[in-house]
């Protein structure tokens, strides 16, 4: 009688089968996580611009000292003019929200020499988003649509540190100033979203949540003029304003950041700006 017989697999056949699937898998699994990074706004969150004041008493020339106004005070967007600044600095709050590790593993404070949750801030990644089709920045696409800014600080879990960096550097601002220039009753909104980035203390990349942060930027709106001049500018009906001095008093208390969303006096802006013959005729004119 004829017998057909199942082909014979031996057992270490099955045994490097079965190893081949699981090495695919793994290499599978490896490409999938490799290179990512971790982005949880319910681990790491970064929150608004604080609105920082300056302590009376720095005179021309002294930077002072500038402190929050208040813990949770955000600015609601920006202003920055490019009459008198290339850049903006911004000063949010980073909130790690994880837990300590030792309140998971049950370890005490003299079991562990940093906690594994704990981030170190690496830097911030922005990108400016900006409607070149009209107004003041129309023309063509913006060179500088993207950049990173490195800086430092380790957030503990369950902590909130406020820091500060450059929102936007100056080669960007030298950018919106070469479009903006001289249009002295324009204003344009841009916004420039940015997220934080950094490591725990494992290695672990960690990001952000994203944070869309609106700047009003300008030519001269937050420099205050105290001498009205007719028939000045493109505008006939519009009367500019002139300063006629560059001193000022040995008690003025300058802004944190001039240029940056607060007024500042002309005889301020033209003090200055005439460190470096930046000043723009219209507001400082040669005494």
């Amino acid at each position: 009688m004829l017998t057909h017989r199942r082909p014979h697999t031996t057992h270490c056949a099955r045994l490097h089968a079965g190893r081949a699937a699981l090495a695919l898998l793994l290499v599978a699994a490896t490409l999938t996580t490799v290179g990512c990074t971790h982005e949880n706004p319910l681990s790491l969150q970064l929150e608004g611009n604080l609105l920082m004041v300056r302590l009376p008493g720095a005179g021309v020339g002294i930077t002072g000292q500038c402190i929050p106004l208040a813990e949770q005070n955000f600015r609601p967007h920006g202003v920055m003019d490019l009459m008198v600044t290339n850049s903006y600095e911004f000063f949010p709050r980073i909130e790690n929200k994880m837990v300590l590790q030792s309140q998971i593993n049950g370890a005490g404070a003299q079991q562990l020499r940093l906690d594994s949750h704990t981030v170190t801030i690496e830097g911030a990644e922005m990108t400016l988003v900006a409607n070149t089709s009209t107004g003041p920045l129309s023309g063509a696409p913006l060179q500088n649509s993207t950049w990173n800014m490195p800086f430092s600080i380790q957030v503990e879990p369950e902590q909130i540190a406020g820091t500060r960096f450059t929102l936007i550097p100056p080669n960007v601002g030298d950018e919106l100033r070469a479009r903006f220039e001289g249009q002295y009753t324009a204003t344009q909104r841009i916004e420039v979203h940015v997220k934080v980035y950094g490591k725990m203390a494992d290695g672990t990349e960690v990001q952000s949540n994203l944070l869309k942060y609106p700047v009003d930027i300008c030519w001269g709106c937050l420099v205050s003029l105290p001498v009205a001049i007719e028939g000045v500018g493109v505008d006939p009906e519009q009367q500019y304003l002139t300063c006629s001095s560059k001193v000022v008093g040995l008690n003025f208390t300058p802004p944190c950041m001039p240029g940056n969303d607060e007024y500042v006096p002309c005889q301020f802006y033209c003090y200055m700006c005439d460190q470096d013959n930046s000043c723009d005729d219209k507001f400082c004119p040669d005494p």
